[in-house]
């Protein structure tokens, strides 16, 4: 096995604002390891989507975490409606990116990304974003 694959190679972890739970729409509970202020610096950030994105686009704590956290990641990605946090926090500006197909039209009326509706995901250097669920497995797996 090679470094790169060894099970101590990385280190996966969950954080929310406050590290407290989290229940996602259908009941899913996740029980995050960090909260915003305790979290390591990461190489890679994978931000949900869904419905809760519709608020937390407002949500200023969890967008400037994401804009400090972009300065020192080598990839920002996205899942879903994910993509709307990542605009927010102006990290889609000029960019080509996705979206869940049900939002591209939202997303696109923000102006602000040249947004793609063909494609299960968008690598764009820095910022990989997916269409939806299925499709962020594909982006996973591209990764």
């Amino acid at each position: 096995m090679t470094a790169a694959l060894a099970p101590e190679s990385c280190t996966v972890f969950t954080a929310s604002e406050r590290g407290e739970e989290v229940v996602c729409a259908k009941g899913l509970h996740v029980r995050p390891d960090h909260s915003f202020a305790s979290a390591p610096e990461s190489d890679l950030i994978l931000v949900p989507g869904g419905r809760g994105t519709r608020t937390e686009v407002d949500n200023p704590v969890i967008i400037e975490f994401l804009r400090k956290a972009a300065v020192r990641a080598e990839i920002m990605t996205s899942v879903c409606t994910g993509s709307f946090l990542l605009e927010r926090a102006g990290l889609l500006r000029g960019r080509r990116a996705t979206t869940h197909w049900g939002s591209l039209d939202r997303l696109r009326a923000l102006n602000t990304v040249q947004v793609v509706d063909d494609q299960r995901w968008v690598d764009e250097g820095p910022v990989v974003t997916s269409s939806g669920v299925s499709a962020g497995i594909d982006m996973a797996l591209y990764l």
